[in-house]
């Protein structure tokens, strides 16, 4: 776990037992390039749709699966700009890794959940080896198979990462006031791995951190294909 100059509001460590499967995905998720790019570019009109390679449409209009799910290389302050800005990073962060379709953050704020922000219904895998982390949205209410340890090239991640999700992906209360605050005294919830077992709720819901702006409080976000 990253330590930090600035104390944790709570911490909630749940452990659960291991388990990973794979399958085979077949053409519908895109691959992705080893090389390293600045996952912190602005995203342009070309930035993908589920049609453009990456996931198609169901015959209801929705995106079908399998999907990608990943962790950011780069990390970031709370102030992001709200949701919003929270999903461009997770799409500026696919683009430089060559993944196709639209990624949004697994985020919530005072009026959103991420449960209801992320769409679609699964699978998600990892990357690189395509492991199955997710079967099916209703998965994302509980814990993802194994630990989440990949980055969108599919190398080892960072270890924390904003939420504002509580367990269940239901929002927190500490979200940094919508993540639009560098404030000391405010709180962002973070989620982290202990491991690679696969996790409890600490996954989504660990340890609330302050929102300040240092070196020692940026961390990632989770990113999933829809």
């Amino acid at each position: 776990m990253r330590t930090s100059a600035t104390l944790p509001f709570v911490a909630l460590v749940l452990g659960a037992a291991s388990c990973s499967h794979t399958v085979d995905v077949g053409s519908n998720v895109a691959g992705s390039d080893a090389g390293a790019q600045d996952a912190t570019t602005a995203i342009d009109a070309e930035a993908g749709s589920p049609t453009d390679g990456g996931s198609p449409l169901d015959a209801e209009g929705g995106a079908t699966g399998p999907y990608y799910v990943f962790l950011t290389r780069a990390v970031y302050d709370a102030n992001m700009g709200g949701i919003v800005g929270a999903d461009e990073r997770c799409q500026a962060s696919a683009k430089a890794a060559k993944l196709k379709g639209v990624y949004v953050a697994w985020i919530s704020d005072t009026n959103t959940d991420a449960k209801d922000h992320v769409k679609g219904n699964g699978p998600w895998l990892e990357p690189k080896t395509e492991k199955v982390l997710f079967a099916d949205h209703a998965s994302l209410l509980g814990f993802p198979e194994a630990a989440l340890v990949r980055d969108e090239y599919g190398d080892p991640a960072k270890d924390r990462w904003w939420t504002g999700t509580s367990a269940n992906g239901i929002r927190n209360p500490k979200n940094c006031a919508d993540w639009a605050s560098n404030a000391q005294f405010q709180g962002g919830m973070t989620g982290t791995r202990t491991g690679t077992a696969r996790p409890g709720k600490e996954w989504t819901e660990d340890v609330a951190y302050s929102c300040q702006t240092s070196d020692l409080q940026k961390y990632a976000l989770i990113c999933l294909g829809q």
